[in-house]
């Protein structure tokens, strides 16, 4: 990218976003080469992206997400990301899907998801053995949507130190009380 604002339009306005894909790829021991497409959710995302291509020279479509299910995210192209995921044809593995919102609840939220956003969703679960997601919130909101084929696994960028990283608990200090 030659500037900032395109550098994080690649990695749709979150710096935090440059750790996932590598996190989950070193939790699973995937190595070698990727191809891929930096972010479908912008205009135009999936122009090089074409599904028989992809279909004949891969085996699995990794789609990295974020907290995409919000009703902030509504003007994104669902429809066009839904049709080209329609095409896929090998399995697809979505990673951290997440939903926010300060006002409602999952039903909430779910009920005011706008038509495109949802079939999206109910494609992807089609689509997909589970949907990984980053919360019980997340995975609420799908559930009020009818999808059932839910794994809870928190953000992707938990993986980052790899499978057999456990988080030790400390002690606090009298300070840190």
């Amino acid at each position: 990218a030659s500037n900032l604002n395109e550098m994080m339009q690649v990695i749709n306005g979150n710096s935090g976003n440059c750790l996932i894909a590598p996190a989950i790829f070193k939790h699973i021991n995937l190595t070698g080469e990727f191809h891929g497409v930096s972010n479908i959710f912008t205009q135009g995302g999936l122009a090089h992206a074409q599904p028989q291509q992809i279909n004949q020279r891969h085996s699995h479509v990794f789609l990295m997400m974020q907290d995409q299910i919000k009703l902030e995210a509504s003007d994104l192209p669902w429809k066009e990301i839904t049709d080209w995921l329609s095409k896929i044809t090998i399995p697809v593995v979505p990673f951290g899907l997440g939903a926010n919102s300060m006002q409602h609840m999952p039903m909430e939220l779910a009920k005011n998801l706008p038509h495109d956003m949802v079939r999206f969703l109910n494609v992807l679960s089609e689509k997909s053995a589970y949907i990984s997601t980053r919360s019980h919130y997340s995975s609420d909101v799908l559930t009020s949507l009818g999808i059932k084929n839910i794994s809870i696994t928190g953000c992707p960028s938990y993986f980052a130190r790899g499978p057999f990283f456990l988080a030790k608990k400390t002690a606090l200090t009298a300070k840190q009380k």
